[in-house]
């Protein structure tokens, strides 16, 4: 199968990569522009070192299918999968099978730091969130009442995991879980994705066209038309603070352009500009517009094509 990167403003525009695989992929994810890794059905890892132009297979040594990608640093990552933890130290060119209990179907994962990681899945109806706070040698385990698709951390222990037929959970201290929304209760379709930009905003995403937005910290969330029926598997925010601290090799120049009145960006009073890996980015509240070849001093509100 393929993979699609963004090239344009509000990603208006995708280059199809060839992954040179023809299994169904799962998840994706890069430490930096460059390197990335890319993970999929039949124990399928895939990685690239010059930002998906080519890709390189990597031997997983499993055959069950791998849902999940998370790497800490360019050489520690983790893969899961149904029943599967794998590790590896190398940056993939080793990995290695870790023990976990249960031995359930895991579906999402993230570390908010080298130490401190959470795996979610389940088997049934039956969720399972799996926590670490050693780096991965040893895990946790907690069961809630509803199978889980995806989870998301603003901190290490501030999260939210959504799943079946729209439920969704909460996590203060990264250990007792409590459910803030009921399975059904606003939402008769999974919840397959969640994004929080920050402990208060939100974005979940499903089957078909359950795209929900929560500005409580998941107390309550408003529906969110996504202009199709097709089903959602992914969805991530860019926050502009945010984005700021992991964005690799930015760099402020102190540039700004008064963007007030043009049509569209009212409510954006300043871009920042930064130069990454050669590219321009003009950066504001939760979009990218990428203006290609055009150095940041030379960037007027003309440049940029809305």
């Amino acid at each position: 199968l393929s993979v699609a990167f963004g090239l344009c403003s509000h990603a208006q525009y995708w280059e199809r990569l060839n992954s040179g695989v023809t299994t169904n992929l799962k998840d994706v994810f890069f430490i930096s522009p460059s390197q990335g890794w890319v993970v999929g059905v039949d124990g399928v890892i895939l990685t690239t070192a010059n930002g998906g132009d080519t890709w390189t297979q990597q031997a997983s040594n499993v055959t069950t299918d791998l849902n999940a990608v998370f790497f800490t640093s360019a050489t520690k990552g983790w893969a899961v999968g149904a029943g599967t933890l794998l590790t590896t130290e190398n940056g993939g060119s080793t990995w290695t099978d870790v023990p976990i209990t249960p031995l359930v179907g895991y579906n999402d994962m993230i570390f908010t730091s080298p130490d401190t990681g959470y795996i979610v899945g389940g088997s049934g109806v039956t969720g399972v969130v799996n926590r670490t706070t050693n780096g991965g040698l040893t895990w946790t385990s907690t069961t809630v009442d509803r199978i889980l698709y995806a989870v998301d951390f603003t901190s290490n222990t501030e999260g939210w995991a959504v799943g079946y037929v729209g439920v969704t959970y909460h996590t203060a201290n990264g250990v007792t879980w409590t459910q803030q929304v009921a399975p059904g209760a606003n939402n008769l379709a999974s919840l397959n994705t969640i994004d929080m930009i920050s402990n208060m905003e939100g974005w979940v995403a499903g089957n078909p066209s359950s795209n929900k937005r929560t500005v409580d910290g998941g107390v309550t969330w408003t529906n969110q038309s996504s202009g199709t029926n097709a089903g959602k598997t992914d969805i991530y925010f860019f926050d502009s603070a945010w984005g700021h601290d992991q964005i690799h090799g930015f760099e402020d120049g102190g540039d700004r352009i008064n963007m007030q009145g043009v049509a569209g960006l009212d409510n954006f009073a300043q871009l920042t500009i930064a130069n990454v890996n050669g590219s321009t980015q003009i950066i504001f509240g939760g979009n990218t517009i990428f203006v290609l070849g055009i150095p940041p001093a030379q960037i007027t509100a003309a440049d940029v094509d809305l």
